[in-house]
C-alpha cells in the first residue's frame, strides 16, 4: 500500500506526471515550472533555425525508453515515445515546442527584443528535471556545442 502513495510523488519529482500540461500555453502559464530567459545578440531566425535543429535532433520519434508513458501515468517497463518537435510563427514571436505522450515537456520562445538584447528566449520547462535541457537549448542558441542530456552526447 505504501508503495502506491509513493507513486505521485515519484511521478511529480521526474516531471511525467499525470496533470501534464496539453498545450504549450498551459505550460507557459504555469507559475510551478521552471522559466529561464536568455539573451542572444543575434538574429531571430537564426537563433531560432539553430534551437530547432538542436531539438529536433535530440528528441527524435520512436525513441526508446526505460519506462512506458499511459494514460495513467509510467509504468516500469520499456517502451517508445514519439517525440514531435513543433515550431511555429505567431506575429513577431517564434515558438518551438517538445512535445509526447499527450503533453508539452519544453515551450521556448524567441523574439527580436530591443538595442541591447537583439533576440530574447524564455524556456519553460515541466519541472526541474526538465530544467536541465536549457543550458543545452542556450548553447545551440549561441552556436556552441549543446549536448543532448537524453542521448548524452555533443549534436
Amino acid at each position: 500500500m505504501k508503495s502506491i502513495q509513493a507513486l505521485p510523488l515519484i511521478l511529480a519529482l521526474s516531471g511525467c506526471v499525470v496533470m501534464a500540461p496539453k498545450t504549450p500555453n498551459e505550460l507557459v502559464g504555469r507559475t510551478d515550472s521552471p522559466k529561464q530567459q536568455l539573451c542572444v545578440q543575434e538574429d531571430q531566425q537564426v537563433v531560432h533555425k539553430r534551437i530547432e535543429a538542436f531539438l529536433a535532433s535530440c528528441f527524435t520519434p520512436r525513441m526508446a525508453t526505460t519506462q512506458q508513458w499511459t494514460p495513467v501515468g509510467i509504468v516500469g517497463q520499456p517502451g517508445v515515445l514519439d517525440w514531435t518537435v513543433n515550431s511555429q510563427k505567431k506575429g513577431s514571436k517564434d515558438r518551438v515546442t517538445v512535445w509526447a505522450g499527450g503533453a508539452y515537456f519544453i515551450v521556448t520562445d524567441i523574439h527580436a527584443s530591443d538595442a541591447s538584447c537583439q533576440t530574447r528566449l524564455e524556456m519553460h520547462a515541466i519541472s526541474d528535471l526538465w530544467k536541465g535541457h536549457f543550458q543545452s537549448i542556450s548553447d545551440a542558441a549561441r552556436n556552441m556545442q549543446p549536448k543532448c542530456l537524453v542521448t548524452g552526447r555533443p549534436l
